[in-house]
């Protein structure tokens, strides 16, 4: 009998209804207009970000993987295996990610003098929106910019401007899809003009799915490694805590993508549509804690057994690899690389994010003392 079982069952629905509320947010929010006319997000925005950054830091090194090292101690004799799943967990973040970022650029990749896609965010969009998510290539630096073509410099007119300066950050960034759309283009046919629409119409969707699928893989692994917890509940409270933060930011990401393709493409996006994309991102945490409940309640589970260890190792190890990876680079890396944070008025709320990340790992590490 899992003795757990009713605190399982409370992370369940915390991290559930936390999921929906993350995604639906945004959602609510832009029914009526895309999130291009959000403001800028606050200064409490990423200081949470950053605490919550510092909670599943604190989670992986201090609850996740210390466990991994003690549940498979002498499995393999002296060969570290625990190291080496936590680094197959890191991994297994960098393919998902690659495979997904691969996928998606066939289905709107070009060559020659045709216009290729490249996402930017505007420092006006939410920090994790669809135009740049923590499931998207890092290759796209201009964070000031809104989404643009970025088109051969010599099919351009000249009266059309190739870049804009930004006056504050004495940077330039691409022209607006605005100015392009206004500038006088006579050598592009009919036809080039229909495939890059087709192109625009699809690469929101191919994202949105893209990212729904990151999402997917890291949540049941993690809540797997949650079900099958049969000791240390300061853990199973430490995961759902983290959780709850986690599904929460990338439920904002998520809905930030649903409505931007919501608003672009409203009559291609209806809502039992949406509500499907959001019950499947709510969903799969809590289905990866029943999948890991349902496999230590099978008759073939014995605690004497090898089974059990190597599970539990496992799902810990790889869990920790997963979540070091969002902590780096989903929050930190993704938040201290913004150009806007990087401004020299912003050196305040660096720091204070800094700070924040502290915060965080020191209150999840001092949850460990209640094991």
């Amino acid at each position: 009998m899992d003795p757990f079982v009713n605190l399982k069952i409370v992370s369940i629905f915390t991290v559930l209804a936390t999921s929906i509320i993350g995604v639906m947010l945004p959602v609510l929010r832009w029914r009526k207009e895309g999130p291009k006319t959000a403001e800028e997000p606050s200064f409490w925005f990423f200081l949470l970000r950053a605490y919550a950054a510092g909670v599943m830091l604190a989670l992986a090194f201090v609850h996740i993987i210390s466990d991994a090292f003690s549940v498979m101690d002498g499995l393999t004799g002296n060969f570290p295996i625990a190291s080496v799943l936590v680094m197959v967990g890191v991994m297994l973040m960098m393919l998902v990610e690659r495979a997904s970022l691969d996928f998606g650029s066939r289905c709107f990749g070009s060559s020659g003098d045709a216009a290729r896609v490249c996402c930017h965010s505007d420092v006006h969009q939410h920090s994790h929106g669809c135009l740049r998510h923590a499931h998207q290539s890092n290759d796209c630096h201009h964070e000031d910019a809104e989404e643009i073509f970025v088109i051969e410099s010599h099919a351009l007119p000249p009266h059309v401007p190739h870049a804009v300066a930004d006056e504050e950050l004495g940077t330039s960034v691409p022209p607006s899809l605005e100015a392009l759309k206004a500038a006088d283009l006579p050598q592009v046919s009919g036809d080039a003009q229909g495939d890059l629409a087709d192109v625009v119409d699809a690469k929101p969707r191919v994202m949105l799915g893209m990212l729904e699928f990151g999402i997917v893989v890291h949540s049941v692994i993690i809540g797997m490694d949650l079900g099958v917890r049969t000791q240390k509940p300061s853990a199973i409270v430490g995961l759902m805590i983290a959780l709850c933060f986690h599904q929460f930011f990338e439920g904002l990401g998520l809905g930030s993508c649903i409505a931007y393709v919501m608003h672009e493409h409203g009559s291609a996006m209806q809502w039992p549509k949406i509500m499907l994309m959001v019950m499947l991102f709510s969903i799969t945490f809590p289905l990866g804690v029943a999948l890991g409940m349902i496999s230590i309640a099978a008759q073939s589970f014995h605690a004497q057994d090898l089974f059990h260890p190597w599970l539990q190792g496992t799902l810990d190890a790889l869990s920790g690899g997963i979540l070091v990876h969002l902590a780096f680079i989903h929050f930190i890396s993704e938040d201290f690389s913004r150009t806007d944070i990087n401004s020299p008025k912003h050196l305040r709320l660096r720091w204070s994010m800094l700070l924040s990340v502290i915060l965080g790992a020191t209150c999840m590490s001092l949850l460990a003392l209640q094991a």
